[in-house]
């Protein structure tokens, strides 16, 4: 009996990163597996598997103690300084013990949900005036791509300047395409590059930031904790680099190219705007699709996953698609149920146990606030020119759509 069976498409084909569903739909009942394998490494792909290996205490994010990885560490960490250095002291435990910050990630999640409380999202305004327009709009992607990071830094009081925010997206894009390759160089130079940008940017400009700002509240609240400076520097850094240099404005692209396929769901929501307060209809429209693709899992202790033995050494991946989309979990998951209730663990949208994510408040507000325009601005004849999207399925860590084209209509 085969544990991982062989999808026969490619991890990275663009059909698969667009629509996997087809590709999983026969095997969400198999029994007989455990998961699929495509491009040498294995996936788990259901609701339920996956939740055991997030909440478990058998599988981490850290490698498990190999001298050839402490080995070849040693050297990564000798060519890309930046990069040890953020690791060693990111509030995860990426390094080292593998222990996360508990103290560090707490001060984040408190100071990412005043963000998103106080924040301020007139920044879209263009966007969705130039959905409501007739014509055609080459890429979506391009008009959101900076938003996210700049209501985040205009709110907290954090200086910049349109060269910033681009720099800051770009290497954004770099360290992200590292983050799950653990055994190819090949990003690394690129994740050290945006690491260096990211610490010249905030070198130069946190000490421009108003004595009254949110970040420096946020500093100063830390440096009473004992945390050290170069510690809160780096892990504020790490969640722009992280999540606002690409996660909200893609999540809002997948979340508009829905809204467009399913019209139905738009009119649903034009006529009750209340749904869209709601945080279930918000992760209900990123269930359905977002831009997480997979994140990898050591073994760290032998145990059983719904009866299949994993032992210590292996790895694996969680396909968040599959899992978003798994029927057992969600009946009829490919529909957009605004009635559809997520509360009490029902999903993995942000991750869960340990592994959540911290800045989920401030990601529902800017997807929900995208919603509304979405709804009030977007033409009813509006479609997405499929043909002409583009995708970068060259990353494990995320499914990106880099370029999307919308035809919007005529006058």
């Amino acid at each position: 009996m085969e544990r991982f069976v062989d999808l026969g498409v490619s991890f990275f084909d663009p059909d698969f990163t667009l629509d996997p569903f087809p590709y999983l739909e026969e095997l969400y009942g198999r029994e007989d597996i455990l998961g699929f394998q495509a491009d040498g490494m294995n996936f788990i792909f259901r609701f339920d598997q996956a939740s055991q290996v997030i909440r478990g205490r058998h599988c981490r994010r850290q490698p498990l103690a190999n001298p050839e990885i402490e080995a070849r560490e040693r050297i990564y960490d000798e060519r890309y300084p930046t990069r040890a250095r953020h690791f060693s002291l990111a509030y995860p435990g990426m390094a080292g013990s593998g222990k996360p910050d508990f103290v560090v990630k707490r001060l984040l999640m408190e100071f990412l949900d005043e963000t998103a409380g106080a924040a301020d999202f007139s920044g879209a305004a263009p966007i969705f005036a130039r959905l409501g327009q007739a014509g055609r709009l080459d890429d979506y992607i391009e008009s959101v791509q900076t938003l996210p990071l700049r209501v985040m830094l205009e709110t907290c009081g954090l200086p910049f300047s349109e060269e910033d925010l681009a720099d800051l997206v770009a290497a954004g894009m770099d360290f992200i395409k590292a983050l799950d390759n653990f055994a190819d160089e090949a990003p690394l130079a690129g994740a050290e590059a945006g690491l260096v940008r990211l610490w010249a940017y905030l070198g130069e400009r946190l000490p421009e930031a108003a004595p009254d700002s949110k970040i420096r509240s946020f500093f100063d609240r830390g440096l009473a904790l004992g945390v050290s400076e170069e510690s809160l520097f780096v892990n504020f850094g790490g969640f722009v680099i992280q999540a606002l240099s690409n996660t909200a404005g893609l999540s809002s692209a997948y979340v508009l190219r829905n809204l467009i396929r399913y019209p139905e769901v738009r009119i649903e929501l034009e006529k009750n705007r209340d749904l869209v307060q709601s945080p279930d209809v918000i992760i209900e429209l990123l269930r359905r699709d977002n831009h997480v693709k997979a994140l990898s899992r050591q073994v760290h202790e032998d145990f059983a996953l719904d009866g299949f033995p994993m032992r210590r050494g292996e790895s694996i991946f969680l396909f968040f698609p599959g899992v978003n989309l798994d029927p057992a979990e969600y009946p009829n998951p490919l529909s957009i149920d605004l009635n559809r209730q997520h509360t009490g663990g029902k999903h993995l949208v942000f991750g869960g146990s340990a592994h959540l994510c911290i800045g989920r408040n401030l990601g529902i507000a800017f997807v929900r606030n995208m919603v509304e325009g979405f709804v009030r601005y977007l033409p009813e004849q509006a479609h997405i020119l499929e043909d002409e999207v583009d995708v970068d399925g060259t990353w494990i860590a995320e499914r990106i759509i880099r370029k999307m084209p919308i035809a919007l209509g005529s006058a």
